[in-house]
């Protein structure tokens, strides 16, 4: 092909045609081929224009006939049908989003009782929609397609109705444990429950006779959930336990021994209040009445006839099971204890941290300490523990030792390995929180197809860097 050599190469030389993905948008909007310097900087050329013309007869003066071809193609691809079909094509959205900014979306989220995802469709709605009138009174812009991707951000906007979802900021199962930690979580769940069924006005020595020893090997949950208390307008980190507790003596024991020796040992009145409270099977919806009459009549009494009567008013799923575990096998006795593990162990070994944001990220609320300081989480966990279990700093000497009593001295030890316990439980918290912050995290929502390019496009940025951007400018 003979080359045109009349064309003034110099005003061309040093641009090159911008992506062609950022081209396409800016084509369809702004009816204009994006061009970028050595430097970085854009320049607009309108489409059918002299310039434009000029453009593509230096390519091909250039030899350079295949981005000739491109950009002639690009321009007639980029339009505004092929735009408009992406505008109202909802798609899936996954974005990392950096610490402590996803953080501040789960408040967000928390706060207004809507979901994460909720919260960041809104924010790139908004962002969309901002560029939009930006773009509207720009010289050439194809309004009617502003106007319709303005009335597509508005119109989703409006239909955003996701509920409150949970914000779990961590989940871990004990079940990787070295043995020597399982020793202090077993003695810490044990010894725990028993002060805080005292606590309760409760009494442990119907517990003990319950469990006459501590769990070798509970199952054990801990989960960490930011939660918005909106009666005191506070952020809260909930750290929720569960804890399954595989007994070692056999099901029978329980199901009537146990029973059995409670009524003979204890009284009625202190027996219907310790399974009323803590939720464990046995003697519920009786009355004291009823109690002291079963206790009267239970050595006249069938083993079959006095588990049916102390489990009489236990769930229909509760008593089929205990009758079927009982005279078939044990095996079979699941959801036997879900009231007690689900309710009364959560309620003695949970605890609530208030939290809140600021420059150093997440932190204690009341000491400002951040959520990632290791060693100040977990005295503030600890001191949680020593002040609802009442555990006492106690320095055993060779002197101290030798003036205590044998009981004096086993109850000295047995507040020491408490404390141990409470102390090792505070820093396996402590360390679970740590290491959950700071870091990135993979967010998930859905948009209009053309959404995050669009405002890449135009930004010049990403869409994590945009949208951080304004989450570390909106207020919680």
């Amino acid at each position: 092909m003979k080359r045109n050599t009349n064309i003034d190469v110099s005003e061309w030389d040093h641009y090159n045609i911008a992506n062609n993905e950022h081209a396409y948008y800016k084509i369809a909007l702004l009816n204009a081929i994006p061009l970028v310097d050595k430097k970085g900087e854009e320049k607009l050329i309108l489409i059918n224009s002299k310039e434009f013309r000029r453009f593509i007869a230096y390519l091909i003066h250039e030899g350079r006939f295949v981005e000739a071809k491109d950009i002639l193609s690009l321009s007639k691809r980029a339009s505004q049908k092929s735009i408009e079909q992406d505008l109202y094509t909802v798609v899936p959205l996954s974005l990392r989003i950096g610490y402590p900014y996803y953080i501040k979306v789960m408040l967000k989220a928390l706060k207004e009782e809507t979901s994460a995802s909720a919260i960041l469709r809104r924010v790139i709605l908004e962002e969309v929609d901002k560029l939009m009138e930006e773009l509207s009174t720009t010289p050439n812009v194809n309004k009617e397609l502003v106007e319709k991707i303005k009335n597509q951000t508005r119109s989703l906007a409006a239909s955003i109705k996701e509920k409150r979802r949970d914000q779990t900021l961590f989940e871990w199962e004990g079940d990787s444990l070295d043995n020597t930690t399982k020793q202090y979580f077993n003695e810490f769940i044990y010894d725990a429950i028993i002060v805080g069924l005292q606590k309760e006005g409760l009494n442990p020595e119907i517990f003990k006779l319950m469990m006459p020893e501590k769990p070798k090997d509970p199952y054990i949950d801990i989960e960490g959930e930011i939660a918005y208390k909106a009666d005191t307008k506070q952020f809260v980190l909930r750290i929720h336990f569960l804890v399954l507790i595989d007994l070692d003596w056999e099901w029978d024991y329980y199901i009537y021994e146990y029973s059995r020796l409670a009524l003979e040992n204890f009284d009625p009145k202190e027996i219907l209040k310790f399974h009323q409270a803590t939720g464990l099977p046995g003697f519920k919806g009786m009355s004291i009445r009823d109690i002291k009459e079963l206790k009267e009549k239970m050595q006249e009494m069938s083993r079959d006839d006095f588990v049916r009567a102390v489990f009489r008013n236990d769930s229909e799923l509760i008593l089929g099971n205990i009758l079927a575990a009982y005279s078939e096998d044990p095996e079979n006795l699941f959801n036997f204890m879900d009231d007690w593990e689900s309710t009364f162990i959560p309620k003695v070994l949970s605890i609530e941290i208030p939290i809140k944001l600021n420059q150093n990220g997440v932190v204690i609320a009341d000491t400002l300490t951040p959520l990632t300081d290791f060693k100040e989480v977990t005295k503030y966990i600890f001191n949680t523990y020593r002040e609802r279990f009442d555990i006492k700093d106690v320095t055993l000497s060779d002197d101290l030792l030798n003036s205590l009593t044998l009981e004096e001295t086993e109850k000295t030890l047995w507040m020491l390995a408490f404390r141990e316990a409470a102390l090792k439980v505070s820093e396996i918290i402590a360390k679970l929180i740590s290491k959950s912050l700071p870091k990135s995290e993979v967010m998930k929502t859905s948009v209009p197809r053309i959404f995050p390019k669009l405002l890449e496009t135009f930004r010049g940025k990403t869409l994590r860097e945009i949208l951080e951007k304004r989450i570390e400018e909106t207020e919680v």
